[in-house]
């Protein structure tokens, strides 16, 4: 193979793979939000689990100093959110 066939096949190797980076990406979603009691005051620290209802999948995390959290990854469905931490 000469040396512009060897460009072109890994050219189109890494177009392949950005396919099937972009298929994966394309099938998850975040959850962002910010933990708050009922006067609008923030709570850090809340464990944050993120229950996924079809496979029963469950994630967990923890919100920063002013209340926010993130979730990982997660594949598109249903998901119930529960946040828990001491005295909420």
């Amino acid at each position: 193979m000469n040396q512009y066939g060897r460009v072109l096949a890994a050219l189109l190797g890494v177009l392949l793979c950005s396919g099937v980076l972009y298929g994966q990406a394309a099938d998850t979603a975040l959850i962002v939000g910010t933990v708050s009691d009922s006067t609008g005051a923030v709570i850090p620290g809340t464990s944050v689990t993120f229950a996924h209802l079809a496979t029963g999948t469950e994630y967990t995390t923890q919100s920063n100093e002013t209340g926010n959290f993130r979730s990982p990854p997660l594949r598109i469905g249903e998901y119930i959110v529960i946040a828990e931490s001491e005295g909420f």
